[in-house]
């Protein structure tokens, strides 16, 4: 299949699973396969070993390993520390993959975000 008419392989990573299974299913209409992670270092080794991931979606605010997932505290500063791993894939693997921000905490972030990444309001999804 020729790479114009394969579909885009993204990956999100998130810590609410309803919005992941929402937001799959919108994106599977458009011929996205979008796959998940509900913490940035498990998200980061399946991004690192499918050379298939065009694209990733990042949460404001998520769970940075398994160990804060059971805890239920999440980290504020998610985009950061994937931004420089996922650059690490990228130089490391010949890559592109690219990235966006996508939170509920827009208001809050956008300020911290804004000429870094490119910022969505959850709320906003449809625009993603």
């Amino acid at each position: 299949m020729s790479k114009k008419n394969r579909p885009i392989n993204a990956f999100i990573i998130d810590d609410i699973q309803d919005y992941v299974d929402s937001l799959q299913i919108s994106a599977r209409a458009k011929r996205i396969i979008l796959k998940s992670s509900t913490n940035l270092e498990t998200g980061i080794e399946e991004i690192k070993n499918d050379k298939s991931i065009d694209f990733v979606i990042l949460d404001g605010k998520c769970f940075v390993d398994e160990d804060q997932e059971s805890t239920g505290t999440t980290a504020s500063n998610i985009p950061i520390r994937a931004q420089k791993k996922i650059d690490d894939i990228n130089r490391n693997q010949n890559r592109s993959i690219q990235y966006c921000v996508n939170t509920g905490f827009y208001d809050d972030l956008h300020n911290s975000f804004d000429g870094v990444f490119e910022i969505f309001k959850k709320d906003d999804s449809e625009k993603l």
